[in-house]
């Protein structure tokens, strides 16, 4: 049974593109040609519009105007909301008063209250350099020009539409209409008539070259014959041969036949027909391992084939036979053995820690670093930073000692960005006599996020201080920056791409690490702007990514980051959020705002929903976090996401929903860098649905807003879960079961969380 959970990862999508979270089922194609927003057909989006936007009837954004509560003035769209009669003025606040004397003070446009002007500005008749007035405030500000030249339909480059196609047509990218349709048969991949999508598949499944979307089955190989130790009530004799096709799994005890699946994360689950109860373990491809079945019954499977002896991690012994040399038990002792291959574990060098899922490709973690079987240096060579060295090594309770690539320098392990470090560190760099290594550091005492500005790398935790796209020189001023793998990592304001760093002995290398956006108005937070100005976020021309920039603030004039909001105009950063408070990005917790109540408190128990209590007094406390957004699919049909850091709410994390207030769930969600997928204690609802309820209408109907898909989803198949601990978690256990659940956060990072599944 294969389970994925409509979390997805995608956990603000809404938030900006207006789609909703659960994924659609394999079936249905999303619908988007000649389309910038509104709804797939698939209850996914097209497109977001900007927060001063709406999206009109044909499915394009067009300028919101707002004359709530005026009777005369700018609608905010270029056009009014009303004439006064003669002999009365239009006030600012859009009422008509008696009398009138022209104003023009510090106003370079718009009516000067009498019916008059107080300057024009340039139409987009008057190109290369339009420009719109903007009323309430007398500026001047640049304004998109629809281009519609040589199209009969598509966009026209500010927002609009060119015109629509007839029926049984589709709008080409030429912006001409075409015959349709051209994704006939199709599910996935290019449109091959129009170059366009025909769709994208979800997250457990991958789009073939014939545009139909596979199911992706990435899983060891537990295959082969083991030795069974039986501890049942129900005697099993004999050994059992494990057969497997992608993540299913097949064996025999004495007649009774066991079915079972396997994820990427050794977990097991199994049904052994007439055995009365459900099966489940942690598999191993070095070590024996249990499935238990019920307390009074359990086994333990050791495999009878231990592997070709090896010496190196790559020994052509083993990798002749697709596998990599590792360490196994083998008479009391460590011994080394070719071993199957973990497909989603981590190269050697890498960080590992097995409680957290972060497992090695050969199963060999040694103190918290993926190690490599080696007899010499030149074993080590393709590991950088690290040697051949002996070190102490436990396995199934037996200690001894190997040789293993492990770090010069202890801790140091190999990284592209920071998430792929431990907790407590950072990815950064240390030069050497000829080289640069990327690896896992602690962060500078007092050192300032990525972001922030700086003129020696010391003032950053990171040690990276960049001046364009070189290590600042004394004196110069400069910004903190990261390691990268693409501008995903970064801090909105920058992306990700070449620096050159030197080593010890003056020679240059390039490293990828998130360089300052060129652009004079790009910004990552409100301070980066001018007075005036807020830190705002857009959709870039191209629709692929998300870009900020400094433009004139709305609302108090002022930064009011978590104040309650109506509307994008009550926010200066222009965005309202959907949870009703405005929205402001950030760089880090520095940014976010605290607001304190007059409630004493001991514990969060007296404190109402939304606040915490810390230092005696229920507060709201946010802080910076990373969300992701979905903004599409590509021309090859691929999703598209980005990242943007937001100043949010803090809120506890769970791991049951017993650890929460009344009133509130452990709903699931990203920790604050978007890497992985966690538990916190958040306002359960809107749906009352419980453990089972069919959730195929959206997570929106379950009290946890945790959805769970079996298969390609369908009648039946869509429920509601729950976080959890044990099976107890999940009465009835005779239909429940805690399961690992994998949940892809973001491209590049998956989670696996308990949760409860059907057995």
């Amino acid at each position: 049974m294969q389970v994925r959970t409509a979390f997805l990862g995608m956990l603000v999508a809404g938030l900006l593109a207006g789609c909703d979270s659960k994924p659609e089922p394999g079936p249905c194609v999303p619908a988007c040609a000649g389309m910038q927003c509104g709804d797939d057909g698939c209850g996914g989006s097209c497109g977001s519009c900007r927060p001063d936007e709406l999206c009109d009837a044909n499915s394009f954004c067009v300028c919101a105007p707002d004359c709530a509560g005026k009777e005369c003035g700018d609608n905010g769209c270029g056009q009014t909301c009303g004439a006064c009669p003669p002999g009365e003025r239009c006030d600012p606040g859009g009422q008509c008063q008696p009398g009138c004397t022209p104003d023009c003070d510090a106003r370079d446009c718009g009516d000067d209250g009498c019916g008059g002007s107080c300057g024009d500005c340039l139409d987009c008749a008057r190109a290369p350099a339009p420009e719109r007035c903007i009323v309430d405030r007398g500026w001047c500000e640049w304004q998109c020009c629809p281009d519609c030249t040589g199209q009969e339909c598509g966009y026209d480059g500010c927002g609009g539409s060119c015109g629509t196609c007839a029926e049984g047509e589709q709008c080409s990218e030429s912006g001409h209409c075409v015959e349709a349709p051209c994704c006939e048969g199709l599910e996935c991949g290019p449109d091959p008539c129009l170059g366009r999508s025909c769709g994208t598949c979800g997250h457990a499944a991958i789009c073939s070259p014939q545009g139909q979307c596979e199911p992706i089955e990435i899983c060891p190989d537990l295959s082969g014959t083991y030795e069974l130790t039986n501890y049942c009530l129900i005697e099993f004799w004999g050994d059992v041969v494990i057969e497997q096709v992608g993540c299913a799994i097949t064996y025999t005890m004495d007649a009774v036949e066991c079915t079972g699946r396997l994820d990427a994360q050794l977990d097991l689950e199994v049904e052994c027909g007439g055995l009365g109860f459900p099966c489940h373990g942690k598999a191993s491809l070095t070590t024996p391992f249990w499935i238990v079945c019920s307390p009074q019954c359990s086994f333990i499977l050791q495999r009878h084939d231990l592997g070709a002896v090896c010496t190196s991690h790559r020994d052509p012994v083993c990798t002749a036979e697709g596998e990599l040399c590792g360490v196994v038990v083998n008479d009391g002792g460590l011994a080394t053995r070719c071993v199957r291959i973990l497909p989603e574990g981590r190269e050697p060098g890498s960080f590992c820690d097995e409680g957290a899922g972060l497992l090695c490709v050969n199963s060999l973690c040694v103190d918290h670093s993926c190690g490599a079987v080696c007899v010499d240096d030149l074993d080590c060579v393709g590991y950088p930073g690290t040697s051949c060295q002996n070190v102490l090594y436990t396995l199934e309770g037996v200690t001894g000692s190997i040789r293993s690539c492990t770090q010069v320098n202890a801790g140091e392990t190999a990284c592209r960005r920071t998430p792929d470090c431990a907790p407590s560190r950072v990815c950064s760099f240390r030069a050497t006599d000829d080289d640069v290594l990327e690896v896992c550091r602690p962060p500078n005492p007092g050192g300032f996020p990525p972001g922030l500005a700086c003129t020696q790398g010391f003032e950053c935790e990171t040690g990276l201080c960049l001046c364009g796209a070189a290590l600042c020189a004394v004196g110069d001023q400069g910004f903190c920056s990261e390691l990268c793998l693409d501008s995903l990592d970064c801090v909105q304001g920058s992306e990700c791409g070449p620096v050159m760093v030197q080593d010890l002995g003056g020679g240059a290398h390039e490293l990828s690490a998130c360089v300052r956006d060129p652009d004079p108005d790009a910004c990552g937070r409100h301070a980066d702007c001018p007075a005036g100005r807020s830190c705002q976020v857009f959709l870039d021309a191209d629709g692929l990514s998300l870009v900020t920039e400094c433009q004139y603030g709305s609302g108090p004039g002022h930064d009011n980051t978590g104040e309650a909001c109506a509307g994008p105009t009550d926010c200066f950063s222009v965005w309202c959020g959907n949870w009703g408070y405005c929205l402001g990005v950030c760089v880090s917790d520095a940014d976010c705002p605290t607001f304190d109540t007059a409630t004493a408190c001991l514990t969060d128990a007296n404190c109402e929903l939304g606040t915490l209590c810390e230092a005696g007094l229920c507060r709201r406390v946010f802080g910076c976090t990373t969300y992701v957004f979905y903004l599409g699919d590509d021309g090859s049909g691929q999703p598209v996401y980005d990242t943007t850091n937001l100043c949010r709410p803090e809120r506890h994390p769970c791991a049951l929903d017993a650890d929460c207030r009344p009133g509130e769930a452990c709903r699931l969600d990203t920790n604050s860098t978007a890497t992985a997928a966690v538990y916190v204690c958040d306002a359960g609802g809107p749906g009352a649905g419980q453990l089972g309820a069919s959730c195929e209408a959206g997570a929106d109907v379950c009290w946890t807003g945790h959805c769970l898909i079996e298969g390609e989803g369908g009648p039946g198949l869509e429920y509601c879960t729950r976080a959890c601990v044990t099976d107890a978690d999940c009465e009835p256990m005779d239909t429940y079961s805690c399961q690992a659940i994998r949940v892809d956060v973001r491209p590049g990072f998956v989670s696996f969380v308990p949760a409860c599944a059907r057995r």
